[in-house]
């Protein structure tokens, strides 16, 4: 069973949501919010959940014995359900077999599983994810903005001096971010505690 990302997801947050002067298309914010949300988003990420709007696609090597397939909600786009037949030809399974209920595919008890090609990908439930812009969690978002920010400073060249100085002119000092990045992954986790779906 693997889950795959066909279409990855928008961001939640852009470079004018982080505190700091940058522009709206400024490379290294643009990239340190795309990691940041790469952490808890999607199939890769720790949520075991979907974030923000994106496609993915679930590899089965056959139909599950509990009629049950997991996916990554909240279901947000057209889901289809495909297989390779044992001449691996794709066919499409109607959606009057199954039904979505919360972050599961249920195959009706009707519906009589077809003969599938040996391969891991032998059935394919593609399927839309994530939430619209508007309709992010506001702790998922900040959550994404405070690790971002952390990552810039950290990648800050002056974030790891502890003091500079110029004889005759005077002493600057800078403190490590060790405490402060222990600060920021508590209320990161603070904020996430309630979103982060159990996987069984």
């Amino acid at each position: 069973m693997t889950t795959r990302v066909i279409v990855v997801p928008e961001a939640i947050a852009t470079p004018a949501d982080v505190p700091g002067v940058h522009s709206s298309n400024d490379a290294v914010v643009i990239r340190a919010i795309a990691a940041a949300q790469g952490i808890i988003d999607g199939p890769n990420g720790n949520l075991g959940r979907a974030i923000g709007k994106q496609t993915l696609e679930l590899w089965l090597a056959g139909f599950p014995c509990s009629r049950r397939a997991a996916i990554y909600g909240p279901l947000n786009g057209d889901l289809s359900v495909k297989y390779l037949d044992a001449d691996e030809t794709e066919q499409t399974i109607s959606s009057d077999n199954y039904r979505v209920v919360g972050n599961e595919v249920l195959f009706r008890t009707g519906f009589a599983f077809p003969e599938v090609a040996t391969a891991p990908d032998a059935v394919r439930i593609r399927y839309g994810a994530g939430y619209n812009t508007a309709d992010v969690p506001p702790q998922a978002k900040q959550a994404v903005i405070m690790m971002a920010l952390h990552a810039i400073t950290v990648g800050s060249e002056k974030a790891f001096y502890r003091s500079e100085e110029v004889e005759g002119v005077g002493k600057t000092e800078y403190t490590l971010l060790d405490q402060a990045g222990s600060n920021i992954n508590k209320i990161v986790d603070d904020l996430l505690r309630g979103l982060r779906v159990v996987r069984i």
